[in-house]
Formats: C-alpha cells, structure tokens, sequence
C-alpha cells in the first residue's frame, strides 16, 4: 500500500469515529481487531500519553500550540522507524508548523517523546478538532481525536468591570451568567460548540484577577445497550438565576449529548470565596452509565499559569478531597466528595497535559467492572466547592473549605 493511501485511509478512520461520536454509534465497532500500530515485538508497547492544546482554549484566528506525547509502556524497547506518528488536523485548522508525519526513533520501556505543532483557527467561530495517530503497516491505527475550545473573542473580557457591590449578585442571559458577592465572582459561558465552562475571579487589592478556568463543566461516559461507551462534554443551552440578600443562586442546564439531560447549580454565599456546585444527570432513555468527570478546572488559566508557590492535596477535609495551588496573594482550588458515586466505583485525578500552561484540578470517577445501568427519568447528583482566596499568606489556606 502507498504512502498517500495510508494517510487517506487513517484520515478515513480518524472522519468515521467523529461521525460515530456525533451519531452515537462507538467508533470501535466500526475498526477491524487488533493488531494494534503501537504494539508488537520484542514486546514494545506505545500509548498516546497526552495530546492537548497548550492553553485551554483558542480565540479567534489565534495560532494555537498543540502538544502530543508517546510513551513505551511495554517491556522491551521500540526499534527505530517502525511506527509513524501523524497529527492531522482535521476541522477547522490550517498548519502553521511542525513535522506532521515523525518516523519514531528507538524508545526505552518507560521512555517518551513529545512532539509540539502550531495551527491556525480557519475562522473566528468554527469547531476545532485535531487527531494524534500511531500508524504501522498492516495494523490497526491508534487514534487519539481532540476537540479544542473555541471562543471567538477573549474571554477574559467576561471579568472586567466595575466591581459589584459586597452583596450576592447573580445575573442571566441568553449565552452566559455570572455569580458576583465583591469577593469572588464566576461567569458561566458557552464556547463555539455550546460547552459549559466557567471563569473564576477572586478580588485583589489591584482588582479583579482571574484564578482559573473549568472547561469542560462536567463530562459523562456512557453507552446505550451494545454499544461501547465514550465521553461527552455538558453544553450551555439555558442560564438562569436568582439571589436574595444572602445568597445567589445560578443555574446553568442543557444536554450531555443527545442522551442525557442535565443541570448545574451554582450558589455563592454573602461574604464567601467558595462557589457551590450540583451537577444533576437524568437520561433520556435507558443508560449504561460508566464514568464522571468533574470541572476540569485549569487553575492559572489566563492569569498566573502554571508557575505557582505552593500546591497542595488531594487532601482529607471533612468527607470531601481537596487540591489547591497558591500563587502571590491568591489561593485557587477544588473540593470533591471522597466517596466514589457508586459502590465498587474509583476515583482519579484528572492529568496536566504535557506542556500546558496552567495545572489541571479535577477528578473522574469510574466503573471498576460493570456499568451502573440507570433507567428513563433517574437522577444521578454529585456536588464540589470552587474556592479563591485573596489575600492568602499560605496555600493551607485552602484547608477552612470543608466538604
């Protein structure tokens, strides 16, 4: 088989698994069995450890960095120019720079590689998707697709303004809301595909500075019967909200897919730098429910980075988990429930992409074995703190927000 028909054929492969996505048909079904590109002897095997944009998400026309790295999980080594390495950018990029095909050179068990390219948004608003793939001849593609956040406009104009007045505030509109109490405040936005995602200010004494960011909001992985189960991102279709003197109250609904309905309820009390939150779940028809992710809540995102004086956790408070970081004056982090969502489930964290420029806060629960099977009209609810201290001499800090 030629060079050209490889690349046409993966690229096939990469166009089918986004189709099976977005019909809700798992893209594995549609792949012949193994052998895999990134497995084979004398025993190498290679995983797609990470594959993300540097930033969290693209604005405008920007150029955007991606980095991707391979790893050797395997017990012996990789030889030289055996498997290629390909980054296709498949919707809504144009190439800017990097080698897009990389013959691999010999790899160590437990060595890696990372590999950086920039694109180029094709226009101010479009979805964006790239896809990182191993290929070997005559074996079965690994394909790592990523969907990349888009905004057609910064969005750290959402934080700017006259600072409200020391009561709770919440306000709503068709595309976004915002929570508000003089000390922190959280706007609630929509990308270009209608992801949730939410930016955390905290009030300094030069003004308003941006703590983090949590894009996606909340992620679920499921599958209908027979089909395999993959992950998919909590959209923004409808914000409301509503306060009283003490407290304020946003909330933020739409679907999770075609598949599941969902909400979330933000609330900020009068004089606190914690913001509640509940994510509820609900399917639409019967569901295997295998795995929730959590804010994945880039803390730094837009403001400090991933530079930071001290971090902490996961650490015990109350029956709940918490990680934060600290950085100068402002103190930023999570706080989870330490009980996994159903019996037998576990509970991690979630990564920092290689190369990113802020650290990563956040947790997935998943089945350890069988699904939880949930019929039409159950709910599934789970609830976490989003914190931003300010002033903040030490990261334990973070210890006062119990669970």
């Amino acid at each position: 088989m030629s060079e050209r028909l490889r690349h046409a054929g993966t690229g096939a492969l990469i166009m089918a698994a986004l189709v099976a996505l977005a019909l809700g048909s798992p893209a594995r079904q549609k792949l012949p069995p193994r052998p895999q590109a990134g497995e084979g002897e004398p025993g190498f095997s290679l995983v797609l450890s990470s594959f993300a944009p540097t930033r969290a998400y693209a604005v405008g026309t920007g150029t955007v960095t991606l980095v991707g790295t391979v790893r050797n999980v395997g017990k012996a080594a990789l030889p030289a120019d055996t498997v290629l390495l390909r980054m296709f950018a498949v919707t809504g990029l144009d190439y800017l720079e990097g080698a897009t095909t990389v013959r691999l050179p010999a790899m160590e068990p437990g060595a890696s590689n990372t590999y950086r390219w920039k694109v180029q948004p094709t226009a101010p608003d479009v979805p964006l998707v790239a896809a990182l793939v191993l290929e070997r001849q005559g074996h079965v593609p690994q394909i790592r697709v990523l969907p990349i956040q888009h905004f057609a406009h910064n969005p750290a104009a959402f934080g700017n303004g006259t600072p409200q007045k020391p009561q709770p505030l919440a306000h709503a509109s068709s595309s976004s809301g915002w929570l508000d109490n003089g000390k922190v405040r959280l706007r609630m936005v929509r990308t270009d595909s209608e992801t949730a995602g939410g930016f955390l200010w905290t009030r300094t004494p030069g003004g308003w500075r941006q703590a983090g960011l949590a894009l996606p909001f909340a992620e679920v992985l499921s599958a209908e019967g027979g089909q395999d189960p993959w992950w998919e991102m909590l959209k923004a279709k409808r914000f409301t909200a509503a306060f009283s003197p003490k407290r304020a109250v946003l909330g933020v609904s739409g679907p999770v897919g075609v598949r599941w309905r969902a909400s979330v309820s933000l609330a900020l009390n009068a004089g606190s730098s914690v913001v509640d939150a509940e994510l509820s779940l609900a399917p639409r028809r019967p569901m295997k429910l295998f795995g929730v992710r959590l804010a994945r809540y880039h803390v730094g995102e837009g403001s400090f980075g991933a530079d930071s004086s001290e971090s902490i956790g996961p650490e015990p408070v109350g029956s709940g988990l918490m990680s934060a970081v600290r950085w100068g004056a402002v103190t930023t982090g999570m706080v989870w429930p330490g009980k996994p969502l159903f019996e037998g489930w576990s509970q991690t964290l979630q990564p920092t992409p290689d190369g990113a420029e802020s650290s990563v806060i956040g947790v997935e629960y998943r089945t350890g074995g069988a699904p939880v099977v949930l019929q039409e009209g159950a709910t599934v609810k789970v609830r976490w703190r989003m914190f931003a201290f300010s002033p903040s001499g030490t990261v334990r800090d973070a210890l006062k927000v119990s669970f």
